[in-house]
């Protein structure tokens, strides 16, 4: 018995790397073609036909998001399969870096699967080179320093942005994933946006910003938490050889269908009654670029983006509870359920997507971070930035160096960093739904004659780094103007103010210190207000 594993990496570089999004697209349906766990029409299928290998000589444990790993009893087949396989990824996304390893000869699933892994990890440093190689004679793309092949206009293109371009022909592959089942009275036709800048990108299917406002995005990457406990579950569990294979395809399928619900729940929320009517489709706002096992990677118009994360990341943990409740009756040390964990990257469409990327896994991996909730899991949390500089930094040193600063021994932080979105999750973080609660008392209230205008808040953000020991003075005073206009007003802000960890709002609005930091969510506050603009 024999094992292979292929394993794509870097997807979302190889998505993003050209910055325009008639790249991203086609590399998108590229790597979404690769291996999807439906096989029905996949390019793994194709090769598998070619060989040709029936289903019943190949027993998939994993297929999705551009990897697979697959059990054949003969050497042969095994060997064949590799060979072809390579061969046409090779040519089929060139410069997408994959690796990949055949196992050992063993007599049961369990010791084949081990043979490949260890062999994989061996492969990790020494990834296939990628063709052909730029030397000192050839003419360079000027976006990703690789050997031109073929010119566009002024700009000559690599071989991989080549075959991506080739490939963004108006189909819609991996957008499906992203749509519901859609009831029967609803006869319209949706597409996706295939356009942020006209200039650039031309204006078929032009993403539908907010008239009147300056156009944002929000560049969305979320991950599933807690996958290598339960595979641990999984690997105690699966002692018996013939049920091995059949435990871990089950659990990859439910996590696959989980995340698909649940990507489909927030675009049915969130996305479809936003679509705009243009021409005969409806476009939506929004542009999906990757969807595999349990993490997703999505563009979503500025004001959307956070309330599609907080849907997303909400209905992942109940739907993954659905999906793996048949697996956790005979495995009871599986985890019931699994969280997720997102981060929202806010920029301009003109900006680096890769950098924004880059921003939006470190607030994922931010909101990893933090400590378990009552049920032993990662709270399911978000972490966004908005970005206002022209460089993109990761989360980590945007916190240190812009966020935070020192006064009187403490580090004081404008942001709370990440939120629950789960109100009943029983973690210490502050709640998503409290935020938000905040940030509609300025937004309901706010105004040039009004109370809670978030020009105070930017205020005293400012002072905050220019002049800290101004701040409680600016603090109290706009509490006094708050009381005066109406006590009402206060006793809300503050109850929203405990709820979110300020312990006295009456004086500060800053948590409580703990290791000589204390956190305000003044700085999300006046985020949102710039991010959830109206026309």
């Amino acid at each position: 018995m024999y094992s292979y594993w292929f394993e794509a990496r870097g997807i979302q570089q190889y998505i993003l790397e050209t910055g325009k999004l008639k790249d991203m697209v086609g590399a998108s349906r590229l790597v979404d073609e690769l291996c999807q766990f439906s096989g029905s029409s996949d390019l793994l299928q194709k090769v598998l036909d070619a060989i040709p290998l029936a289903a019943t000589k190949v027993r998939f444990l994993r297929r999705a998001g551009g990897a697979f790993i697959l059990l054949l009893d003969k050497k042969e087949d095994a060997i064949a399969l590799q060979n072809l396989w390579t061969l046409v990824v090779t040519h089929y996304a060139p410069g997408l870096e994959w690796i990949d390893a055949l196992g050992d000869e063993k007599s049961t699933e369990p010791e084949a699967v081990k043979s490949c892994s260890d062999k994989l990890l061996s492969r990790r440093s020494n990834p296939p080179v990628s063709l052909p190689e730029a030397s000192p004679f050839v003419r360079f793309s000027e976006r990703t320093g690789r050997a031109g092949v073929k010119k566009d206009l002024d700009d000559w293109l690599d071989i991989s942005t080549t075959r991506k371009r080739k490939m963004n022909n108006g189909t819609e592959e991996i957008g499906h994933h992203f749509l519901p089942v859609l009831p029967e009275e609803d006869k319209h036709v949706y597409a996706w946006a295939q356009s942020f800048d006209p200039k650039e990108d031309g204006s078929e299917r032009l993403m539908p910003f907010l008239e009147g406002v300056q156009p944002s995005l929000g560049v969305i990457h979320a991950d599933g938490n807690g996958l290598g406990v339960a595979l641990q579950s999984l690997q105690a569990a699966a002692q018996k050889p013939d049920e091995y294979q059949y435990i871990y395809w089950e659990f990859s399928r439910a996590i696959a269908t989980a995340t698909r619900n649940a990507v489909q729940a927030a675009t049915k929320d969130i996305l479809i009654p936003k679509a705009v009517k243009n021409g005969s489709v409806y476009i939506l706002p929004a542009r999906p670029l990757v969807l595999g096992g349990d993490d997703i990677t999505i563009i979503v118009r500025g004001d959307l983006a956070l309330d599609y994360l907080n849907i997303f990341l909400q209905n992942f943990e109940s739907e993954s509870q659905k999906q793996l409740e048949f697996l956790h009756g005979g495995i009871p040390e599986l985890p019931e359920k699994l969280t997720a964990c997102g981060g929202v990257a806010f920029i301009k469409p003109t900006q680096p997507f890769l950098q924004a990327y880059a921003l939006a896994e470190s607030l994922c991996a931010h909101c990893k971070k933090q400590p378990t909730n009552e049920q032993n899991l990662k709270p399911s949390s978000l972490a966004f930035y908005r970005v206002t500089t022209s460089s993109i930094g990761r989360y980590d040193t945007i916190l240190k160096e812009i966020e935070t600063y020192l006064h009187n021994g403490t580090y004081h932080t404008k942001t709370m960093g990440a939120y629950d979105v789960v109100d009943t999750s029983g973690s210490n973080l502050p709640r998503f739904s409290d935020l938000k609660e905040l940030h509609a008392l300025f937004e309901v209230n706010g105004g040039p004659t009004k109370i809670f205008p978030s020009s105070y808040a930017r205020k005293l953000l400012t002072e905050m780094s220019r002049a800290p020991q101004l701040v409680p003075q600016l603090y109290a005073r706009w509490r006094q103007m708050i009381k005066k206009s109406d006590p009402s007003d206060l006793i809300t802000f503050d109850g929203i103010m405990n709820r979110m960890g300020v312990g006295d709002p009456a004086t500060s609005a800053f948590t409580n210190v703990i290791d000589a930091h204390s956190y305000t969510p003044l700085g999300d506050v006046v985020s949102l207000t710039s991010i959830m603009q109206k026309s």
